[in-house]
């Protein structure tokens, strides 16, 4: 079997494999945060992004569409995080249809915390062996991931319709 058409980015997509086996693994596992609060990494995920753009006024469906979250994972995630106290929602006077997601105190006491854990924990290795990219070099391979997500949620999206029409035959 021909197996040429990777070429010269064979090693870089196997470790894209590999990165999505072990990301697919890890998925359900819960952490613990702090004694009584325990979060997947997608949960703390939604709590970073929260928290990182507090100030931006991004609301709900904004930030699942960036996260690249299923509506109904998202919508179970934020209700988690504000029953653990870690999240406020918030409507605009303006457009009650928006809802706006902050983090409350607690959360930011936990993320300056926990974020230094994860830091050195899981991505000091990674980030020095990007340190020798130029800012040029990574928005580019930056972009080529982005555009690559992209490819793989339009055809996730495609074959779960397909994988439905099947179901209901």
């Amino acid at each position: 079997m021909d197996m040429r058409w990777m070429g010269r980015y064979r090693k870089l997509v196997m470790a894209l494999v590999q990165h999505s086996n072990i990301t697919m693994r890890a998925v359900g596992i819960k952490d613990r945060v702090t004694d009584d609060i325990w979060l997947t990494a997608n949960e703390w995920q939604v709590l970073e992004y929260i928290i990182e753009h507090s100030e931006d006024d991004a609301h709900m469906n904004h930030m699942l569409e960036v996260l690249a979250l299923p509506q109904s994972s998202f919508s179970k995630t934020v209700s988690l995080l504000c029953s653990y106290g870690l999240v406020e929602k918030y409507q605009t006077e303006t457009n009650r249809k928006n809802v706006l997601l902050k983090p409350t105190e607690k959360a930011l006491a936990i993320y300056e915390e926990k974020s230094n854990e994860l830091d050195t924990e899981m991505f000091e290795d990674f980030f020095k062996n990007l340190d020798g990219f130029d800012d040029e070099t990574l928005d580019r391979f930056t972009d080529a991931l982005l555009a690559f997500n992209k490819v793989l949620k339009a055809d996730s999206s495609k074959r779960l319709e397909a994988a439905k029409a099947r179901k209901n035959k």
